[in-house]
This record gives C-alpha cells, sequence and structure tokens, in this order.
C-alpha cells in the first residue's frame, strides 16, 4: 500500500464530480446511498458497505477516463490512519476503506484538479 507522510498515515485519493471540496455526502457508501449493489455476488457485499479510493493521481485519472460519464474533475487527497480497515479490490491501484464520512472528510488534506 502507498506510504507517504508520517508512518502511522496512508495517501490515498477519492474522486469528485464538480465541486472543489468534498462533503460529508461524498463520502457515503452504495449502500448508504440506496444504490444497487456493484454486482450481486457475496463477494461485492463488503466493497458495497465501503468507500472506494485509489492509491495516486494517475490511478484518480485512469478511474474518470474509464468511466466518463462520471464527470469528475477533481480528486480529494486522504491521509488515512494506519489502524483504519482497507483492502485492495479487484484491481490495482483500487482499494476499499471502511470508516464514517465524518472520519473520511477528515482526512482531507487537499483537493487536486484531474485536468
Amino acid at each position: 500500500m502507498p506510504t507517504l507522510g508520517p508512518a502511522r498515515l496512508r495517501v490515498f485519493y477519492y474522486h469528485l464530480g464538480k465541486t472543489d471540496w468534498p462533503t460529508r455526502d461524498d463520502f457515503l457508501s452504495r449502500e448508504a446511498r440506496d444504490l444497487a449493489p456493484v454486482r450481486q455476488d457475496p463477494y461485492y457485499e463488503p466493497i458495497n458497505k465501503g468507500v472506494s479510493v485509489v492509491a495516486s493521481l494517475e490511478h484518480a485519472r485512469a478511474l474518470r477516463d474509464r468511466f466518463p460519464r462520471t464527470n469528475w474533475r477533481y480528486a480529494a487527497k486522504l491521509e488515512i490512519p494506519r489502524e483504519i480497515p482497507m483492502e485492495q479490490s479487484f484491481w490495482e491501484g483500487h482499494y476499499t476503506v471502511w470508516a464514517t464520512p465524518e472520519q473520511l472528510l477528515g482526512w482531507v488534506v487537499e483537493v487536486v484538479p484531474l485536468g
């Protein structure tokens, strides 16, 4: 997993739409938003309860390019404490983190345009 800064933190990026700073609602899981599961498969159940983050700005740009209809224009840089549950998901550089929206919002240190 990527590590930058103090050893107790992990740095990740979270995609944002049109706003240049996230809100609590940006960090709601699919389940909390009452959205359909990613897939109807037990493997994806925990993913639907977490929030997707990526390991680098390059990964955030690649994700935006993969899903152009999303209109993601910014990425929030998060410094996530190591003790927070997280695991790598189904593709390289993509992780699911299980934390409250308030925690995630509190870990935002910067917002970067995706260009």
